[in-house]
């Protein structure tokens, strides 16, 4: 049920064809159709480009570029544009994951056709948080070991349903003997979720949202195309464009930032601040789409 959906990202084209281990490959797992690939964002961040092999039998390896990072929860989405198509994962319900329940730890960081390891175990807890920054991020504890070969591998349950990721770096962080730690997959919905809505009450058609880095990097809401007709476009919005503030408020945090302007009416105009090119931009957006 999953081994389509898995994939093995690395730092070239040459490691990938080798169908073999390769430091610093990781798992990841196809999450929408259009290319949208996840992993884990501690092993590919300092890679200077990013390649994904589909794991399919005959599949060419595909450059990749990064859309959304979030260092603190240790997730990163990539975009690949395939000519094949892709399957996207199947996610459980949250509300059916429950301690005791069977799960198996399944990886390809090998880039072998469809599924390199299968690790089975149990959920020890669905009551763990990962604090960090002033942000708590729900995990799932497991007894299924966690390390530099699986992570990034899904945590399924047994009908190929995706409870969550594994995750070497929040695993070490947790610092648990014998324990090891998953991402619950809610968190990452949440902020997609979140990001979809603000786009469309900012009259964005694409963008994703990028959290600020240790290098300084703006992080913010990446503008990838935007609507002509709309208020933003009008107001001098543009591909590439990262908002980074709206009204004078860092956008370190989708949610918060949307709970902001969710309070305001239809009309009303915040003002931005816009990465352009390393120059700093003012722009006043009229707000639209606003659903209270």
């Amino acid at each position: 049920n999953v081994k389509n959906s898995l994939v093995t990202i690395g730092a070239n084209k040459e490691d990938l064809s080798k169908n073999e281990y390769i430091e610093g490959n990781v798992t990841g797992i196809i999450i929408q159709e259009s290319g949208r690939i996840l992993t884990n964002y501690s092993v590919i961040k300092d890679l200077e480009e990013v390649y994904v092999n589909l794991s399919l039998i005959n599949s060419e390896v595909l450059k990749a570029d990064i859309f959304f990072i979030n260092e603190d929860n240790d997730l990163a989405v990539l975009q690949v544009n395939s000519k094949k198509a892709l399957t996207p994962i199947k996610i459980a319900s949250k509300d059916n994951i429950v301690e005791g329940e069977n799960i198996l730890l399944i990886s390809n960081s090998t880039s072998d056709d469809y599924i390199d390891n299968v690790v089975p175990g149990i959920i020890t807890s669905t009551n763990r948080q990962l604090d960090v920054n002033n942000n708590k991020y729900s995990l799932f504890e497991v007894n299924t070991p966690i390390n530099k070969f699986n992570t990034g591998g899904i945590i399924s349950n047994l009908n190929g349903e995706v409870i969550g990721i594994a995750s070497k770096k929040v695993s070490d962080s947790m610092n648990v003997e014998g324990l090891y730690y998953a991402i619950d997959l809610s968190s990452l919905e949440n902020v997609i979720d979140d990001t979809s809505e603000l786009k469309e009450i900012l009259g964005i058609l694409e963008g994703e949202f990028i959290q600020v880095d240790n290098g300084g990097i703006y992080g913010g809401l990446y503008v990838t195309r935007v609507d002509k007709k709309g208020e933003s476009y009008k107001a001098g919005l543009r591909p590439t464009d990262i908002i980074f503030e709206i009204d004078g408020k860092k956008i370190n945090s989708i949610t918060e930032v949307l709970s902001m302007v969710k309070n305001k009416e239809n009309g009303d105009t915040v003002i931005c601040k816009v990465m352009r090119a390393g120059d700093v931009i003012d722009m006043d957006i009229v707000l639209s789409n606003i659903k209270k």
